[in-house]
């Protein structure tokens, strides 16, 4: 009961919220939202427990668990033409709220107590793609820009951890017409972003969050509106 109840309590915030998300609100949330998280995660981790032998606890795939707080971009690239056919182009977006109950259901998982006013205010951005060698994803490169409703950039941040960690990546090989194996490395680069210098007057300004990344193709684009992470998946229209 104590894990429905918890989980409400935080959908309930978020969804009396939607209407007016704001990033301050997204990037920056409160400690009652850290602590909110936090106990629906470990509840969860209770609920469902992960594999003993896992380091790291199971990922929470119920979206009405993660609305709010995580957000799976498949959309295609901009600009387009620069990505080869058949590359990949998704991206998860993980807001503090979640990596805080990340923190905390690890820590039930171990045995642990946690505290969430322990972990940083970092919002992860995984990239999906395929490198030749696992090296080359340490090419890979990402900031993210806070821009106002003209689009003038108010705030730049630089990614501060290094892009390529060889457990996102798994090496997988196929057979060529010439009948040779051809492997590449499949996976994720992560990029995290933390900034305790934005002042809440570029909050209340900002309009759009753009990450701008660098796979080996040039600069990709992602734009999102805080009124985004409302739903779990973003899609292109048909």
């Amino acid at each position: 009961m104590k894990f429905v109840l918890a989980f409400l309590t935080l959908n309930a915030g978020l969804a009396s919220a939607q209407a007016a998300l704001s990033w301050s609100q997204l990037l920056q949330p409160t400690p009652e939202q850290r602590q909110a998280a936090c106990d629906a995660a470990v509840a969860y981790e209770r609920a469902h427990p992960s594999p003993p032998e896992q380091k790291y606890v199971s990922s929470i795939e119920d979206e009405t668990l993660t609305r709010g707080m995580r957000l799976v971009d498949v959309r295609a690239t901009q600009p387009a033409g620069k990505v080869p056919a058949g590359m990949v182009n998704n991206i998860l977006v993980q807001l503090p709220a979640y990596s805080v109950g990340v923190a905390c259901a690890n820590a039930e998982h171990r045995g642990q107590k946690f505290d969430p006013k322990n972990v940083a205010q970092a919002t992860l951005f995984y990239v999906q793609s395929e490198v030749a060698l696992l090296k080359d994803a340490l090419k890979n490169s990402a900031f993210l820009r806070l821009l106002d409703q003209d689009g003038k950039e108010l705030y730049r941040l630089k990614a501060y951890s290094t892009p390529a960690e060889q457990a996102q990546w798994e090496r997988r090989c196929i057979q060529n017409q010439a009948k040779e194996n051809v492997c590449r490395w499949h996976g994720f680069s992560v990029f995290r972003f933390n900034d305790d210098k934005i002042t809440p007057e570029v909050y209340a300004a900002t309009q759009y969050l753009e990450f701008v990344y660098d796979r080996g193709f040039g600069e990709e684009v992602r734009r999102y509106q805080a009124s985004d992470f409302s739903v779990s998946k973003l899609e292109d229209t048909k």
